[in-house]
């Protein structure tokens, strides 16, 4: 379905929904120990539901409460088949976990997400033990995983290879090592990994180029609260920089999140590197279209493996509604005029490019209207509902 937004400045005050990231890391060590886990959560998108799913694909549980989830241990299991949907964090991690405990499943995935390779954690997963049928999804899987084996990543291609074998080793309970071939990118998910694990009962060292996990039994804390989320803050705070008028609360400033840091990026600096914020360069685009200057963003590569070719669809969404944008394989450039005329965006079905498209109405001289906007379910089911709520003027067309 699509919608049609007046332009108009936002003011209000919100509650922040809770933390996909963060809900991802804590569902998957729920299942891990030996009891149930009670997760306070306010904001269940589709993403988290895969996540869900997959819980109880591989004979774990889990019941929704109201604003909180409990979730209920896996189980081993000789055969298994997972949905994961479009959730390239779930895809990520539960396949090197699944395979400690259950010896033969396929995962599937929807949308652009067996398009988007495995190559790297497929090849060590191979490496200790396991029979891997695809480096895409579908993949089937047989034999167990042998966490005792170093596993040796590049840093360079997704943590959250990482954060799974993180996991895997944890779910064994032995201790086991991860090696970084090159300098590692987005080092803040797998912080956030350790931090999980770590409140959790399982003790992880970080040295140089390298992650241990050290022997022990994951064991639930009981009750979990998951933190804020900042990825979907920085809508509402690139709003604010726009002329809105948004106070938000439930932040934690502390947060390992990378894009808790997105008030230091406003105003945007002539160069901005997006290769730790991926989420958030969709919406700092869109606030560089607000300013009377030229933006470069440097290391945007990654953004082409997103749920759409994210360099592409940004240029476009702002050179839709009157910007000026350009991109190459590595760089996105942003010609600044402090203003959009409006239009018509194209979503590409991806939730980041369907919010940024509404945030921007708020300096457009006329309507937007966003194709395939409820796209924004992956992550934010509740987004125009808190748009309406800030007084915008969002309809379905």
């Amino acid at each position: 379905m699509d919608v049609k937004i007046i332009p108009e400045k936002l003011s209000g005050s919100l509650d922040a929904v809770s933390s996909k990231s963060d809900a991802h890391r804590t569902i998957i060590a729920s299942a891990l120990c030996d009891t149930s886990t009670d997760i306070y959560i306010n904001n269940i998108s589709e993403d988290i539901s895969a996540t869900l799913r997959c819980v109880k694909a591989f004979g774990g549980d889990y019941k929704i409460n109201d604003g909180f989830i409990t979730v209920y241990p896996f189980k081993k299991t000789s055969f298994a088949t997972a949905d994961c949907g479009e959730s390239g964090t779930t895809a990520r991690f539960i396949l090197p976990v699944a395979a400690c405990f259950c010896e033969n499943f396929t995962l599937y995935g929807s949308g652009r997400l067996p398009k988007r390779p495995f190559t790297e954690l497929v090849r060590e997963m191979r490496n200790a033990g396991c029979e891997i049928t695809s480096e895409h999804l579908p993949i089937t899987c047989k034999g167990t995983l042998d966490t005792k084996k170093e596993f040796f990543l590049e840093g360079n291609v997704s943590s959250q290879y990482i954060s799974g074998l993180l996991f895997a080793i944890a779910a064994k309970g032995n201790e086991g090592k991860i090696t970084l071939t090159s300098q590692l990118e987005s080092e803040g998910y797998v912080d956030m990994t350790v931090k999980t694990l770590e409140k959790f009962g399982i003790t992880v060292v970080k040295g140089q180029g390298f992650y241990k996990v050290c022997e022990g039994k994951l064991k639930s804390p009981g009750k979990v609260f998951v933190e804020g989320d900042w990825s979907s803050a920085a809508f509402w705070y690139v709003a604010e920089f726009l002329g809105s008028n948004i106070k938000l609360s439930g932040l934690d400033k502390t947060s390992l999140q990378r894009d808790s840091k997105i008030a230091s990026y406003l105003p945007l600096p002539d160069e901005v590197d997006a290769k730790d914020i991926p989420d958030i360069v969709p919406i700092l685009c869109v606030a560089a279209a607000g300013m009377n200057k030229t933006t470069k963003f440097i290391n945007t590569k990654r953004l082409k493996i997103k749920e759409s070719d994210r360099a592409k669809t940004t240029c476009e969404l702002i050179n839709d509604l009157g910007g000026c944008a350009v991109y190459d394989d590595n760089t996105i450039t942003i010609l600044g005029k402090g203003f959009l005329k409006g239009g018509e965006v194209n979503s590409y079905n991806d939730h980041r490019i369907a919010m940024s498209a509404a945030v921007a109405s708020t300096i457009c001289d006329s309507e937007v209207i966003i194709k395939d906007a409820y796209c924004v379910k992956k992550s934010y089911p509740s987004f125009y509902e808190h748009f309406k709520k800030l007084g915008g003027n969002i309809a379905d067309v």
